[in-house]
């Protein structure tokens, strides 16, 4: 009785708290990787003329 109570508990708590967390935490991830794409950009493009270059 008391520990379905306490299941019932924890898994709203957590859902509650956790899935804004992960919301949050992807839209800040998607946010910086869309900021420093034209970093990624540029060592993308040195990568492939440093492999072109010494081949």
């Amino acid at each position: 009785m008391v520990s379905s109570f306490v299941e019932s508990v924890m898994s709203g708590v957590t859902s509650s708290f956790v899935v804004p967390f992960v919301a949050t935490a992807g839209l800040e991830l998607g946010f910086a990787l869309r900021s420093l794409a034209p970093l990624w950009l540029f060592v993308l493009f040195v990568r492939l003329t440093t492999i072109v270059l010494f081949q």
